[in-house]
């Protein structure tokens, strides 16, 4: 059974900023900030903006607030007017490290740890009671006044005292998500069969009606980032895709496994859209409307229904990697051949099989290749398809003209004799 937790925001990006004109000392506010943060060994960029111009900004050590803030990183300060602060505001934590202060035993930290893959920025209803608890209505209240509380305070540290406020809080990107549990140990399992799925014809008829994107990309951790680990290990870390689907300009829709019993789907909206869209990005202004898209769009997808029906299907992939590492021992050999990671690729991924080392994989292991379909490119090239269902099917079909086949075989026999 699929269980999910209520739509929250993760990522939020924040910019605060005083009023323009009630700044003045350009110049002075310019020389002593460049000049403190030189001093403190802070380190100064110079991005430009759509016009070309130069704004040099300086970034604020994360240890300096990290321990604080858990919640906030990439805190920046621009050095022209109106000395704009940037921040990230990741608000699952926020609520987490709220959950876990008022009340630890109803926090259960254990789950939390054991099924952890990378980052902590996820929280479910087995972790701690977070549907109609109204927690979130109460914290997500205090996100501008934190933010402009966060910005005036590191303001102070590379300025001094300044005589304006922050009274503007723009949201530069935002993220909503839903973590679902798909069961124990299961996260992995079930992306092997979504990678599947959306190769299959119900998969692009999902896409096409409930979707409707522009565009699909899987985003892959590179295999160099995981050199020191044992294959087994890369295994899990390179598992850890992206499916990336962007939905129109400035609006995208991620897929993707957040710990070893969740899966996330995500929608951010970035800059452009809002800007787009909507009279303005002050955050007390635009934040329930953008909620509102969010969750709508979220519903709209039905990808609780398609996760059931993942959860429901055969795990393939899961018997495949038994033969695998038991039989072929392939996963222990993955650094020693093109071919078997090609054939890796091609059972978890849905990439094809086509380089004649990968074939001779597929012919050396035929307990493996029974499970694959001949088809060629559109080049006319031959390749091979992991689809086990298709394959079993042909099969089937197969013995059955062979047995239609022997029938009449031997009526001719009979006939003769």
């Amino acid at each position: 059974m699929i269980e999910k937790r209520m739509v929250l925001p993760d990522r939020i990006q924040l910019v605060c900023s005083p009023n323009w004109n009630s700044i003045n000392g350009d110049q002075d506010f310019f020389k002593n900030g460049f000049n403190k943060a030189k001093e403190k060994k802070w380190v100064v960029t110079r991005p430009r903006n759509k016009k070309g111009e130069q704004r040099p900004t300086v970034n604020i050590p994360e240890d300096l607030y990290s321990k604080c803030y858990s919640y906030i990183t990439h805190i920046t300060i621009s050095l022209k007017k109106p000395y704009s602060v940037g921040m990230e505001f990741n608000f699952i934590r926020f609520i987490k490290n709220h959950c876990w202060s008022i009340n630890p035993l109803f926090y259960n930290a254990d789950y939390d740890q054991r099924i952890r893959i990378h980052e902590d920025n996820y929280i479910d209803n087995k972790i701690f009671q977070i549907d109609n608890s109204g927690i979130y209505d109460q914290l997500i209240k205090d996100v501008s006044y934190l933010a402009r509380t966060i910005s005036e305070q590191y303001v102070r540290e590379l300025f001094g005292i300044v005589p304006f406020d922050y009274d503007f809080v723009s949201i530069k990107q935002i993220e909503f998500n839903i973590d679902y549990n798909v069961g124990s140990n299961q996260s992995l399992n079930i992306f092997d069969k979504l990678i599947i799925f959306l190769h299959s014809d119900s998969g692009y008829f999902w896409r096409e009606k409930d979707l409707q994107e522009i565009a699909l990309k899987i985003i892959e951790p590179k295999v160099s980032d995981f050199e020191d680990l044992k294959p087994l290990e890369i295994n899990e870390k390179l598992r850890s895709h992206y499916l990336f689907f962007e939905i129109c300009k400035g609006m995208k829709f991620k897929i993707y496994r957040k710990t070893t019993d969740h899966i996330r789907d995500e929608l951010i909206f970035e800059s452009s859209y809002i800007k787009r869209y909507y009279p303005t990005q002050q955050f007390d202004r635009i934040y329930e409307t953008l909620y509102e898209k969010g969750k709508e769009f979220l519903q709209k997808t039905k990808f609780n229904d398609v996760l059931q029906g993942l959860n429901e299907k055969p795990s393939y992939t899961k018997g495949c990697e038994e033969r695998m590492r038991n039989t072929y021992e392939l996963l222990g050999k993955l650094k020693n051949g093109a071919g078997l990671q090609e054939v890796y690729d091609a059972v978890y991924f849905g990439d094809s099989v086509v380089t004649p080392e990968g074939i001779q994989v597929l012919n050396n292991n035929p307990d493996l290749k029974k499970d694959f379909i001949r088809s060629l490119s559109s080049s006319g090239q031959k390749i091979y398809i992991f689809s086990p269902e298709e394959a079993n099917k042909n099969r089937e079909e197969r013995e059955q003209e062979k047995k239609i086949l022997n029938k009449i075989y031997d009526k001719q026999n009979n006939f003769m004799d």
